[in-house]
C-alpha cells in the first residue's frame, strides 16, 4: 500500500515553476518519494512514472481530492491494476501517514533554510 498526498500551492514557486509537492509513502518500509509538480493535473503523469519503477503497488491511500478520485488518475490506476482507496471527505487524519510526512518534510526544509541563511528555495530543500 502506498499513502499519497498533494501539498500546495506553496509560495514562492521554485525556479523551474513547481508549486506543488506530491508524496508517495510505502506502508511497509516507510520509504518516501517526493515529486515536485507545476499543476494538480500532473498527478496522473507522475503516478504513471511511479508505477513504472514500483510495479508491485496494489493499493494507494489518498485523500478525497478530485485530482485523485476522478479523471486521468483513475484510468492510470485501473490499467495498472491498482485500487485507489480514498478517505472520506474532510478527514485528513485518515490519511495520516502522508499528512505527517508532508509536515516532516516542510519542517525539516524550513529548519535547513533558516539555519543556512539561504533564500527560501523550499523545492530544493525538500
Amino acid at each position: 500500500m502506498i499513502h499519497s498526498d498533494l501539498c500546495g500551492p506553496v509560495e514562492p514557486a521554485t525556479l523551474s515553476g513547481e508549486c506543488y509537492v506530491l508524496t508517495f509513502v510505502d506502508d511497509f518500509s516507510c520509504f518516501c518519494e517526493v515529486r515536485l509538480i507545476k499543476k494538480k493535473s500532473d498527478i496522473a503523469l507522475e503516478f504513471k512514472k511511479f508505477l513504472k519503477i514500483n510495479d508491485t503497488v496494489k493499493r494507494i491511500r489518498c485523500d478525497n481530492a478530485k485530482e485523485y478520485v476522478s479523471g486521468e488518475l483513475q484510468k492510470v490506476a485501473r490499467n495498472a491494476g491498482v485500487e485507489i482507496d480514498p478517505c472520506p471527505p474532510y478527514t485528513p487524519q485518515l490519511n495520516g501517514v502522508a499528512e505527517r510526512m508532508n509536515r516532516t518534510l516542510f519542517d525539516k526544509s524550513r529548519a535547513m533554510l533558516y539555519d543556512s541563511k539561504l533564500p527560501k528555495s523550499w523545492g530544493y530543500a525538500i
